[in-house]
């Protein structure tokens, strides 16, 4: 039997101001905001060809987020999940004009979390990371509808680390594209692996354990799910990060202040972050939660704006930013 879980996390104010990253500052952030969904080619990068890192097989993204945002609520029976300080929240069932339906977990924009929901969702998105996220879609009010994923928590899956993760990945690749050659496989699922650990990295992510994702053992598709923590690593990102998922990346030298070479591909998919979409999320964020966020220093975006660009410039992780 299919089950599905979310873990709920109270708003919490912003991190502390980073420290201005050494690495000269790409001049993408000065860019005007634009459309939300910008063209990207990857090509080849640093050595290795990507050749189409978001996976066809998996459910549309735009049409579900569409769903998700303005679908009609057609609920028929009552659902909760439960879980964290947030107690029981409803499950919904939102509708199309097309018919298409999607059950959806509601965080309200306040005190449940949806804004950084929303605004976590959107920094995945702008990362090139969402395919490895259940989708989100701001409703008209403000409140997050988070997609309800199939499938079971990492921790009811056995998924207790990065090994174990990266080899979910794995199986969900060759699931889903029978006649890839192994190689490839390999390949993909740990850009993959890294692209979880980067993008809690990125949103100061301190809370991603086996009870905040899930896997559907169907499909092989991984989805990271609730991040109302972002924001809470503070300087000292990986320190303050669960270590659950980190072992890949060799959290003791990361610690001790060393670096940590990412992937060329992980590297190259990071330097292609559509940063207006961020910069724009991140405006929405601070509508939505008004008086409730330190609006006059900008301390989230300019922590998100740091790591980014450290990782663009050098292809590495650092501790402390």
């Amino acid at each position: 039997m299919l089950t599905s879980k979310v873990l709920m996390t109270p708003v919490r104010v912003l991190e502390p101001a980073a420290p201005i990253v050494t690495a000269s500052k790409p001049t993408h952030w000065d860019l005007p905001l634009g459309p939300s969904n910008v063209p990207i080619d990857f090509g080849a990068t640093r050595g290795w060809e990507l050749l189409r890192h978001a996976d066809d097989s998996l459910p549309n993204r735009d049409s579900i987020e569409h769903v998700l945002t303005f679908g009609t609520d057609v609920t028929t029976a009552a659902r909760h999940v439960s879980g964290g300080v947030n107690g029981k929240l409803p499950v919904l069932t939102f509708e199309d004009a097309a018919g298409q339906r999607v059950d959806a977990v509601i965080k309200t924009v306040g005190r449940q979390g949806g804004a950084q929901e929303v605004l976590a969702y959107q920094v995945g998105r702008a990362l090139h990371v969402d395919h490895l996220l259940a989708r989100v879609g701001r409703r008209p009010n403000g409140d997050a509808a988070m997609e309800f994923v199939p499938g079971t928590t990492f921790e009811e899956s056995f998924i207790n680390d990065s090994t174990t993760l990266e080899h979910a990945l794995r199986d969900g690749w060759a699931l889903r594209n029978p006649g890839m050659d192994n190689e490839t496989i390999r390949r993909h699922a740990r850009i993959d692996r890294q692209l979880v650990q980067v993008f809690d990295n990125v949103t100061s992510n301190s809370d991603r354990h086996t009870g905040n994702a899930m896997f559907d053992a169907a499909t092989g598709r991984v989805s990271l799910i609730d991040h109302g923590y972002i924001g809470w690593g503070g300087h000292d990102v990986i320190a303050r990060q669960r270590p659950t998922f980190l072992n890949g990346l060799d959290v003791s030298d990361t610690r001790a202040g060393k670096m940590v070479e990412l992937l060329p591909e992980v590297r190259g998919i990071v330097e292609r972050a559509n940063t207006r979409q961020i910069e724009a999320a991140y405006r929405q964020f601070l509508d939505d939660t008004g008086t409730m966020m330190e609006r006059d220093n900008n301390r989230m975006i300019n922590g998100i704006r740091n790591r980014i660009d450290y990782i663009a410039a050098t292809g590495k992780l650092q501790a402390s930013f």
